[in-house]
């Protein structure tokens, strides 16, 4: 199972990969990681930018710097 985190942040890749490599979590442990950080760094630009990102619309933003 190849998973595809080629939008992450540099700093959120490198993360992935500690898991995944040095601390040998499973794919889909890391996987949930992934997509748990990525919900939050949406849901956290939604609170503190209201006018530019609506609540409504997570799934559109994305998640690079």
């Amino acid at each position: 199972m190849k998973l595809d985190y080629s939008d992450a942040p540099e700093c959120v890749k490198d993360f992935l990969t500690y898991k995944s490599a040095i601390q040998n979590r499973s794919k889909k442990t890391v996987f949930q990681y992934y997509h748990d950080l990525r919900t939050f760094a949406r849901y956290l630009l939604t609170v503190n930018y209201p006018d530019k990102f609506h609540k409504s619309d997570l799934e559109n933003i994305e998640f690079s710097c």
